[in-house]
């Protein structure tokens, strides 16, 4: 019986130096292969004393992350908002330009009906359905005060959109109004102070500090999570640009209700308020209404980020170029592919 001597290669990572690599020789003993690391006895690398890790390759370096891309794209009257990390599309936003989505407006409304079993009233504001406003959208002295007692019939107030209308049931209302802004979220008439938890501790202290020093008599503030780096003047000017909003709101509260007297942007502008910052590498748009739009927008609240957007007039349309429609079509397919090669089938 011959034994075939087959060079096998076993490796442990070094104590001193994980990545290290040690070496190895074989050796017969006794018709039996044993692999020895060079300086260590056999029996010590039979047995593996110790609890050593042993590994058949080098650890591999750890992924680098690509910064993230936003693209926009305006196509017969439809605006659609892609934003990817590396090639992969991770959010999406949809809207049609002749059905856009009336969260955020404010109007001045008329109460129509209080429904006090419901704590509720129905608020003429200006669409084809009256609004719904709960008690606990408005302003009270104490949380068992009823709604009755709160507003009347015919009232005229300042209500704004936290809700679309659906179906059979009209838009939610609020009368707590907020104003969001680059940085920062103002609510007129409150004591609310918060600031993102998703900001390092050390970065939060620092916002806290500003806001105590800046934020007007009567406001409320919420610190976004764009705020992190943000100066105390890029800060003091967003609250500037927000309290004059509401100046403007208040001015129009003379008008004949219902009307609008406070209007969202399209979602091009907001999407790019919410989202851009400093960890994209840049912003494609196709259209040059949106272009111009969102360009003005960055000049006013966020110069610094202009340098990222860049406008796309090549033949290959957008979303072609990039596979974004094809993406959206996976993801929305019934059967969904799982990494580990199962998958999902998602029916409703």
């Amino acid at each position: 019986m011959f034994n075939f001597l087959r060079r096998s290669k076993i490796v442990r990572k070094s104590q001193d130096n994980p990545t290290e690599v040690t070496g190895t020789k074989t050796q017969w003993k006794k018709g039996q292969r044993v692999t020895v690391k060079k300086g260590v006895s056999s029996s010590y690398s039979r047995t593996r004393r110790n609890n050593q890790k042993w590994f058949r390759e080098r650890p591999l370096p750890a992924p680098v992350v690509e910064k993230k891309q936003m693209l926009i794209s305006t196509k017969r009257g439809v605006t659609k908002v892609a934003v990817l990390e590396g090639p992969t599309l991770v959010e999406y936003y949809t809207a049609k330009s002749k059905s856009q989505s009336l969260v955020g407006n404010i109007y001045l409304g008329k109460v129509k009906n209080i429904l006090p079993g419901m704590e509720a009233a129905f608020v003429n504001f200006g669409e084809e359905k009256n609004g719904v406003l709960y008690v606990t959208d408005i302003d009270r002295k104490s949380n068992n005060e009823k709604i009755e007692n709160i507003i009347k019939k015919d009232q005229e107030l300042i209500v704004q959109v936290v809700k679309d209308a659906m179906g059979e049931k009209g838009a939610r209302l609020t009368a707590q109004v907020s104003f969001p802004g680059r940085f920062l979220v103002l609510i007129p008439n409150a004591k609310t102070k918060g600031i993102s938890r998703r900001l390092p501790e050390e970065e939060r202290s620092r916002l806290d500090n500003i806001i105590r020093n800046i934020r007007p008599k009567g406001f409320g503030v919420i610190v976004r999570t764009a705020a992190q780096d943000a100066t105390e003047a890029a800060l003091k000017d967003d609250i500037d640009r927000l309290v004059k909003q509401w100046d403007d709101v208040q001015l129009k509260t003379d008008n004949n209700a219902p009307s609008l007297i406070h209007q969202e942007p399209d979602i091009s502008i907001r999407v790019v308020r919410e989202h851009l910052n400093y960890g994209y590498k840049k912003l494609l748009v196709d259209s040059t209404t949106a272009f111009d739009s969102i360009k003005s927008y960055l000049n006013d609240t966020s110069h610094e980020l202009i340098e990222l957007i860049e406008q796309y007039d090549d033949e290959l349309p957008l979303f072609e170029r990039y596979h974004i429609d094809d993406q959206v079509k996976k993801a929305l397919d019934r059967k969904v592919w799982l990494p580990s090669g199962g998958h999902l089938v998602i029916d409703r």
